[in-house]
């Protein structure tokens, strides 16, 4: 009993080290989609009392995310703030970590004899970018343009700032795997990965976002600073072309035209990101001077191509035109996971070796008994790491057009769901709608107009 009473006792080590309770042993999307359930019903979220553990756990990060972004969908500007901002310095502390840190080092041996799920999760690329582009728009709705235009400029920074970080990432990956004498390719993950090229095919990479560049764009352009405006205008341009409402402004402001029109601009997240699934894969593991197909948990999206809901906004009776799409955040997060490739097969590899060397460790001392320990042990541990900002939208979208001075009552509509927005417009201003749909519920604020 000696070898099974240390499975138990490493199990207890590992959540007393700060290991993720919620999440080590307990697929993430599990632990978020019965909220995600009651916000699509239509329910409000106690955002004092929602995700309370998960914020002081080791996933604080993601946590703090998700729950800024329902403050942040529910109105409740202030709130979301916090969050976002509680998440930024969260992110900031662990990016000031030296790489061998005790904590550091604590989690990186924990993850090579259990899953990656008990790493704190620091966020992807895509997400540090969209996190300090909400908070852009939390600083609208207190009606602080600077401060919003500062979180815009960190957010387009964050791009080049997660590609230099994924170019290093890699680099561990292959002195890892140089290490350790394993290979950070395999064939029999690639084949699964590779049912994502078709989706994700025409995207140069995850980092880069659209969407941020054209909020830039348009916050740049409210500040006067219109050759900078021209600048995010034409990077978002290039990132996605097909977005018509980008064609319009990078046109416009080549030719040095600065619009003074009045007008109102639309910011539409529509849906949720898809969460991420578990496969397992069976792929060769060199143990003892030989090989053997082992069972490997990996994350995986289904390469599903999930058509837009377009929103169309009327001004009382009079249409005044549909959204456009400028960013694809299902198709940025599967991106996401198969820049990771080589770093997971790396870590699966050097996991999976581990755990059969405890296995027949286990084995020769104990037989049977010792055997039986370690299979149930290590079916319990195999899971792979879901984790991800589930709260995003499944796209974002833009419109922009002209209106008169005046009151107004516009009116939003997409797939059934509606929503009216009573507005004032002051003549020669820039009126900023954020809309967001989850579900059926369609919310509308107006964050700015200037």
């Amino acid at each position: 009993m000696l070898r099974i009473t240390y499975y138990v006792i490493l199990l207890v080590s590992l959540f007393l080290t700060g290991c993720s309770a919620t999440t080590a042993f307990r697929s993430y999307p599990d632990v978020v989609n019965p909220t995600i359930i009651e916000i699509r019903a239509g329910k409000n979220v106690d955002i004092n009392s929602v995700f309370v553990g998960g914020v002081n756990s080791n996933d604080k990060i993601l946590y703090l995310m998700e729950r800024g972004r329902l403050a942040q969908f529910q109105g409740n500007f202030e709130a979301s703030k916090r969050d976002f901002d509680d998440a930024i310095a969260a992110i900031k502390t662990n990016d000031q970590k030296a790489i061998f840190s005790l904590s550091g080092a604590v989690a990186q041996g924990s993850s090579a004899i259990v899953n990656d799920n008990t790493i704190p999760y620091v966020g992807d690329g895509y997400e540090r970018v969209m996190l300090h582009h909400y908070q852009a728009l939390n600083y609208l709705a207190s009606g602080d343009l600077e401060g919003a235009a500062v979180e815009a400029r960190i957010s387009n920074a964050e791009q080049d700032e997660s590609l230099d970080r994924h170019q290093k990432e890699i680099g561990r990956a292959e002195q890892l795997a140089s290490e350790n004498r394993v290979s950070s390719n395999s064939s029999e993950v690639e084949e699964i990965y590779g049912r994502m090229d078709k989706i994700i095919g025409g995207v140069k990479n995850s980092f880069q976002n659209a969407y941020s560049f054209y909020l830039s764009g348009v916050l740049y352009e409210m500040q006067g600073q219109f050759e900078d405006a021209k600048i995010d205008y034409k990077k978002a341009l290039e990132i996605y072309p097909d977005n018509v409402y980008l064609k319009k402004d990078v046109s416009r402001l080549s030719a040095m035209f600065s619009s003074n029109d009045t007008e109102i601009i639309v910011f539409f997240d529509q849906g949720l990101v898809e969460a991420k699934q578990e496969q397992q894969i069976p792929i060769p593991v060199p143990v003892r001077r030989d090989f053997t197909l082992m069972a490997v948990a990996f994350p995986f999206y289904e390469p599903l191509q999930i058509e837009p809901e377009i929103l169309n906004i009327s001004d009382g009776d009079k249409t005044l035109g549909t959204t456009s799409v400028i960013c694809d955040f299902n198709v940025l997060a599967m991106k996401a996971l198969k820049e990771k490739i080589p770093s997971l097969v790396t870590h699966q590899v050097i996991r999976a070796i581990a755990k059969y060397t405890m296995a027949h460790q286990a084995e020769q001392r104990m037989g049977f008994l010792g055997s039986l320990g370690a299979a149930i042990y290590n079916l319990a541990s195999e899971r792979a790491d879901t984790r991800s900002w589930l709260t995003l939208p499944a796209n974002a979208q833009i419109f922009r057009g002209t209106i008169a001075p005046g009151e107004h009552t516009l009116n939003f509509s997409v797939d059934g769901a509606q929503a009216s927005l009573k507005v004032d417009i002051v003549e020669k201003s820039k009126n900023i709608v954020y809309v967001i749909k989850m579900g059926n519920r369609l919310e509308v604020k107006i964050l700015n107009s200037k």
